[in-house]
């Protein structure tokens, strides 16, 4: 075993929010490492579109440029049911920086904060898993495995990827930004609560034939008791998600999203050259009682998780990355090694209340979505869900859903978030 020089956080995970995480401490002048147990970034994820907020976010960790010309920039999100289009959200008219939406992959974006992080001097330590996490005095040492690709067998070789060593790393804090199957707040023993019941979801993305008029527009489709939704992405590409009942298993024929395009979107008229992609998918609401305490905290999936239209739990995540680099900055001063001040407890635990509070509202814990008297029948039979059906958190949320005549009781209407 070897070890590691100490730094003043460790970031376990290198998705978005561990990668934006990173960035925001690195530019704050916060020494930081970020180790994630995978090859290098991911080529498919479930988020794609990146709320108005989010984008001023990366335009102020200054790459927003970047993501805006690999991505495609979506104005607009129509809401459907059967053949009738029911409503449509225009974004332009947020006050924002940046009153839309833009669909990317998420390699791409990956890429783009992994770039940016090299520019500031940081470089993820790819194929290093947290193995171990142990706090004493002198500050919280974490055990990294370093994972290979090792070839077994004869006469047909096959790779497996196998613990080839080991080495330690000390810190004053850990963020965990590790998703669902988090290590992080498996460490600190957090309960990861199911908030709802869970959704099946089938995916396909395509290539399509011919450019589509609603190329600049998602769209949400209501079925049954389903919502499906399109999202429009770069290079002629989309991206449709059914929802299918638990335990679907059929196969992903094109003769299927055919089958559910008539059923669930007969307005639709796009034609597929080539699925690149089709996968069955589970989400199920979660969430933790605490976002963490002392010197351990966590961001994005790994202490909440959502449905995937409304796209708000990497979203949200990236805003939490921001927060916490912003508590731990003020209290180390900026380039402090490990043996730095500790972040005041006023500034992490705010954090958590905060993140704590938007996330109650949004899985329906706390508060109730109400129908005004001009809201339309569909959205008003379906206003517990319509929260988690809009790209958009904080006051933008608000602003969204009462342009569909709802909004939170009470206190609800207060602001959460940016």
């Amino acid at each position: 075993m070897t070890r590691e020089n100490a730094t003043t956080v460790l970031v376990v995970g290198a998705g978005p929010v561990g990668l934006f995480t990173a960035l925001e401490l690195a530019r704050r002048g916060v020494d930081v490492y970020i180790s994630d147990p995978d090859r290098l970034t991911k080529n498919y994820s479930y988020g794609l579109a990146l709320h108005p907020e989010t984008l001023e976010l990366l335009d102020d960790a200054g790459v927003s440029g970047e993501v805006i010309a690999e991505g495609l920039v979506v104005n607009r999100v129509a809401f459907y049911s059967g053949r009738e289009r029911v409503a449509e959200i225009r974004l332009g008219d947020l006050m924002r920086r940046f009153p839309f939406l833009v669909t990317i992959p998420q390699s791409a974006l990956e890429r783009i904060l992994e770039r940016r992080l090299r520019e500031l001097g940081v470089k993820v330590a790819w194929n290093r898993r947290a193995a171990e996490i142990r706090m004493d005095a002198g500050g919280i040492t974490t055990r990294l495995d370093r994972l290979d690709d090792v070839g077994t067998g004869y006469p047909y070789m096959r790779f497996e990827r196998t613990v080839t060593g080991s080495s330690t790393i000390t810190s004053r804090y850990v963020v965990g930004a590790d998703g669902y199957h988090s290590f992080v707040r498996e460490s600190m023993h957090e309960e990861y609560r199911t908030m709802g019941p869970r959704e099946t979801y089938c995916l396909f993305e395509f290539e399509s034939a011919g450019k589509d008029d609603r190329a600049r527009e998602a769209a949400v489709a209501f079925h049954g008791d389903t919502a499906n939704v399109l999202w429009p992405l770069p290079e002629n590409r989309n991206r449709w998600m059914f929802q299918v009942p638990e335990g679907e298993d059929a196969p992903l024929t094109a003769e299927m999203m055919r089958r559910l395009l008539d059923e669930r979107a007969p307005w639709y008229r796009g034609e597929a050259i080539e699925i690149t992609w089709r996968a069955i998918v589970e989400f199920e609401p979660r969430l933790v009682q605490h976002f963490g305490s002392g010197a351990t905290w966590l961001a994005g999936d790994a202490a909440h998780l959502t449905g995937p239209i409304g796209v708000q739990s990497m979203n949200i995540g990236l805003r939490e990355g921001r927060d916490i680099a912003h508590a731990i900055a003020g209290a180390a001063g900026g380039g402090a090694g490990a043996g730095g001040g500790g972040a005041p407890a006023s500034a992490l635990d705010g954090y958590a209340r905060e993140r704590l509070r938007e996330w109650n509202r949004l899985l329906g814990v706390e508060g109730q979505l109400e129908a005004r008297g001009d809201a339309p029948a569909w959205a008003r039979d379906r206003r517990q869900r319509m929260a988690s059906l809009i790209p958009a958190s904080g006051r933008d949320l608000l602003e969204l859903l009462g342009r569909l005549g709802l909004g939170w009781s009470g206190a609800g209407e207060a602001r959460a978030g940016g």
